[in-house]
């Protein structure tokens, strides 16, 4: 395989197809900001709709490269807000949450005055696969304070 699979701290990866020189093709993940490769490449019969897999983007490296070198971002694709909303809503969030609000016995770690109904994320790099470490449990208020943009 002539991509190298790497360590990638992005939020954003999926799974996608890499075909070869010689026709044949795997599965594995890539990271949808920096463009590497993600973890261990899978078996094509232990994926579900394997075929059927977005091709691997080999130019996004590059791309990201000169994104940084530039000073200009890449545009986040418009799916990310989605998968964002998609794991709020799941079960492997509610438990995230319950440990994070847990952690800090239910009290806002902006005030310590309001009982904190909020976690919020200090990254989203870890996005679905945070550390706890990366997550803050805080009330209304100072969420309000943290994201004026979304309370108006």
């Amino acid at each position: 395989m002539s991509i190298a699979q790497m360590t990638c701290h992005h939020p954003r990866v999926e799974l996608r197809r890499y075909t070869m020189s010689n026709g044949s093709w795997a599965i594995g993940s890539q990271c949808l900001t920096c463009g590497c490769g993600v973890g261990q490449w899978l078996k094509r019969d232990s994926v579900e709709n394997a075929s059927s897999r977005p091709e691997w983007d080999h130019d996004l490296r590059s791309r990201a490269a000169e994104a940084e070198r530039t000073g200009r971002p890449l545009p986040i694709p418009s799916d990310w807000e989605q998968q964002y909303e998609a794991y709020m809503a799941s079960a492997a969030w509610d438990v995230v949450r319950a440990r994070v609000l847990e952690r800090e016995n239910h009290v806002c770690q902006g005030c310590r005055i309001a009982p904190a109904t909020v976690v919020h994320h200090l990254t989203y790099d870890n996005m679905g696969r945070e550390f706890l470490w990366e997550l803050a449990a805080v009330c209304e208020t100072c969420h309000a304070r943290i994201h004026p943009q979304h309370h108006t």
